[in-house]
């Protein structure tokens, strides 16, 4: 047994000199990962002490909304993930100047999209020293301006693992489309993002109602009857909360709600009442029915067209049954119905996506042969009053 013993007065002075070293060393590296951790996190501005308390090592971490320090451990997941993986490769780059292959599975799966971008741009940084490998299935982790570098892998027919020669779509092989779906979404929210600042939004019901509207809208340019000043974009957004949702968006985007077009079922105008009660207390001139542009009830996008336009192209569609639909059609009267009715007579079945066929179908025909409407001068009136709208 040896007796505690009280440290001579030299031994005090060099416990003390070391505890200020150590602090002053603690404190110079807080300041500089704090430094160098801003470059790469947008995500706030926070600032990090570290302390060391006899065999313990804590990290406190402050920000400018939350001045009270916290320890990392009680900070959010996406904090404490970057902050080690951020802590760890600087570190290895750092002093590790081999050439080495990094490999990761799915980096970031916890972070907010906008902090994922963050990260995608700290591995253009790290990629400088070291080649990095990494698997997604996250849209926000996708350079879409390094498309070149992206490989959609997918698991073949055999179980053996494939890499696309490249990122288009094949029906034939729903696996490899599913792979390739990352890159294709990548790309539209980077479009989109272009394309809602600057242009006047209307929602629709239908994807297939984007088709139609589209096609009156290029065939209404291309003739010199509209020259709207921002460019029209037709959203499907069918139900309320789905409006809501999307207004929301594009009114932060443009400073403004976005136009709806409803059709004149039941839904329809129940939709428009509700919206008039609530998000569109404010501006009920941008809820637009249909019926003063097809003059009936019960309409919906396909009636815009005219009747015996729509009745041919039906024909074509449904070319395998022995009576044409065009013998059947009655005008003035929802064509929608009148399809749906007839295959069931005829007993044909229609596919799930119909519309969007028939919708297609249209559209390509007027692009290819505008002069079947530009000479209706009925249609092309109505048309004008429903776009000019939209201009307002």
């Amino acid at each position: 047994y040896m007796p505690t013993q009280q440290p001579t007065e030299r031994f005090a002075d060099i416990d003390s000199d070391k505890k200020k070293r150590r602090h002053l060393l603690l404190q110079a590296a807080s300041i500089k990962f704090t430094e160098n951790f801003r470059q790469w996190w947008k995500q706030g501005n926070y600032t990090f002490r570290f302390q060391v308390d006899g065999n313990h090592f804590r990290i406190w971490v402050s920000d400018d909304r939350r001045i009270e320090e916290i320890e990392l451990e009680c900070r959010s997941s996406s904090l404490q993930w970057f902050f080690s993986f951020y802590l760890v490769l600087i570190t290895e780059n750092e002093y590790d100047k081999r050439q080495t292959i990094l490999l990761l599975d799915e980096p970031g799966v916890s972070l907010h999209p906008s902090a994922q971008e963050d990260l995608l741009k700290f591995f253009k940084q790290l990629s400088e020293h070291q080649q990095i490998l990494f698997t997604t299935h996250s849209p926000f982790m996708v350079d879409i301006q390094r498309l070149d570098k992206v490989k959609a892998v997918y698991l073949g027919d055999q179980g053996n693992t494939q890499v696309a020669e490249d990122l288009k779509y094949r029906s034939a092989q729903p696996e490899r489309n599913r792979s390739i779906y990352t890159a294709h979404a990548a790309i539209g929210l980077s479009i989109s993002e272009l394309i809602l600042q600057g242009s006047t939004a209307v929602l629709i019901s239908k994807p297939s109602d984007k088709y139609y509207l589209n096609a009156i809208k290029h065939l209404l340019i291309s003739e010199g009857l509209i020259q709207p000043q921002r460019e029209l974009l037709f959203i499907p957004a069918a139900e309320f909360d789905g409006i809501q949702a999307i207004a929301a968006i594009v009114a932060q985007q443009n400073k403004g709600l976005p136009y709806v077009l409803f059709d004149d079922q039941l839904t329809g105008k129940n939709l428009k009442v509700q919206l008039a009660n609530a998000f569109y207390q404010a501006e009920p001139d941008k809820l637009i029915d249909l019926e003063p542009f097809t003059g009936f009830t019960q309409a919906d996008i396909t009636d815009l067209l005219p009747g015996q336009f729509m009745a041919d192209i039906t024909t074509r569609y449904l070319n395998c049954v022995d009576v044409d639909f065009e013998q059947s059609y009655q005008d003035n009267q929802p064509i929608t119905e009148q399809i749906i009715q007839f295959s069931q007579e005829q007993g044909v079945t229609l596919a799930p996506d119909w519309e969007t066929d028939l919708a297609l179908r249209a559209r390509d025909r007027i692009i290819r042969y505008p002069k079947l409407i530009a000479n209706d001068n009925q249609t092309l009136k109505q048309w004008i009053e429903l776009f000019n709208l939209f201009a307002a």
